[in-house]
């Protein structure tokens, strides 16, 4: 899984988790409430009941008998109240009563007062002259409602913090993937290195060994018989050989440099096709052209295009060797689209099998007996430097597709 996405996953659980017990809270809060509304309710009765007795027992209701009715059923407060004006009144607190407007008491009402750490409900009630008020603290469900919130709180807290544990984790883990994963393509990079070393050691031991042979041959004759001008042309002949063997050797270890300016595809593409035909029409080999899908000019280089062009029909004329058909057709189309020009070239030559397919783009790599591995390699590194792409589709016996694309045209 990638890192973005764990993010996602652990942030999604944490809202699941926050929204849960945002809703467990909210419908603890509401159960608190209930409950303390009964409590009042049942704490009220019983204050009644203990003013019905005071009133039947003809005792007076002073100061002293409002402090008994408050610590025995625990309220905040009780006050009597007559005609508007405060008569007697009782706290649990000393000096708490936070009742200041006694003229609009009146008996039945019930309200509640927001304090800043808890409510106070409150109810009033016909005694006798007076009308009771008396005041409920919902302190202790207000507590628990706390404790319950802190302890979500701290739930969360604890989620974020394993959260980036995880990821931190993560994080050591993936970066510990990278470096491994560094020194591994350094290790490949340097395998494929010694390899294509080895390689181009072999090839050109292969292929300097047979010019060299002959001229060997020639000189030996030339002791013998003395210098004739076939011994000359043969070895003038074999001296070209060596030099252009050296010349393509050489060209690998330059970079690639392209030299930009404005080309039209459609000509390119006629021109190259012109020059190759001859050797296509001797091999029995016809080219089709379909260029009306690019008219029009981009900026890149005409000499690196003309060779990865010719690289290319050069290879599907050669996969026509020991292949019969009835027409034996190398068909390049161009075409526009969006912003890319798409060349392919397609055969219906020989093919290759998925092995081949892998392995054709890598230097030294070839099937011919002739072959020096090097015609798909420079093509693919033409395109690099282009900016471009190339892909390579096969199928035995079939043909071959090769697609060279140039992107932000």
């Amino acid at each position: 899984m990638k890192f973005k996405n764990l993010v996602f996953v652990f942030l999604v659980d944490i809202f699941v988790v926050f929204a849960f017990f945002l809703y467990l809270v909210r419908r603890e809060q509401k159960v608190f409430r209930e409950v303390a509304e009964r409590d009042t309710q049942i704490r009220t009765i019983l204050v009644r009941e203990m003013f019905f007795n005071i009133i039947q027992s003809e005792k007076e209701v002073d100061d002293s008998m409002l402090k008994v009715i408050v610590d025995s059923t625990n309220l905040d407060y009780v006050a009597l109240v007559r005609q508007g004006r405060l008569v007697n009144w009782a706290s649990k607190y000393e000096g708490f009563l936070p009742v200041e407007d006694f003229e609009n008491i009146k008996p039945g009402a019930k309200r509640v007062i927001k304090l800043p750490d808890y409510s106070i409900l409150e109810y009033s009630f016909p005694v006798d002259t007076f009308i009771a008020i008396c005041g409920f603290s919902d302190e202790p469900f207000s507590n628990l409602t706390r404790l319950t919130i802190y302890g979500m709180a701290f739930l969360v807290l604890g989620l974020f913090v394993l959260f980036g544990v995880t990821v931190f984790s993560f994080y050591l883990l993936t970066r510990k993937l990278q470096e491994k994963e560094l020194v591994l393509a350094k290790e490949q990079e340097k395998s494929k290195y010694f390899r294509e070393l080895a390689g181009f050691s072999s090839q050109i031991a292969h292929e300097v060994k047979n010019p060299l042979n002959s001229i060997n041959i020639a000189l030996q004759v030339a002791k013998q018989k003395g210098f004739t001008d076939d011994i000359v042309k043969i070895i003038d002949a074999e001296i070209d050989r060596l030099n252009s063997i050296v010349q393509r050797f050489s060209s690998l270890s330059k970079k690639l440099e392209p030299q930009l300016r404005d080309v039209e595809m459609p000509e390119l593409i006629d021109e190259v096709a012109k020059e190759m035909a001859p050797f296509a029409q001797f091999h029995g080999i016809k080219i089709e052209l379909d260029l009306k899908g690019c008219q029009q000019k981009f900026k890149s280089d005409p000499l690196l295009l003309k060779q990865a062009l010719i690289n290319i029909i050069k290879n599907a004329i050669e996969a026509f060797e020991g292949v019969e058909r009835d027409e034996k057709v190398i068909k390049i189309t161009c075409n526009k689209v969006r912003r890319r020009i798409i060349i392919l070239v397609e055969d219906n030559g020989m093919g290759m099998d998925e092995e081949v397919v892998k392995r054709a783009f890598d230097l030294f790599y070839t099937t011919k007996a002739q072959g020096m591995g090097l015609g798909l390699n420079m093509v693919r590194r033409i395109m690099d430097s282009l900016g471009g792409e190339v892909k390579l589709q096969s199928i035995k016996g079939v043909g071959t597709k090769v697609e060279l694309t140039f992107n932000d045209v």
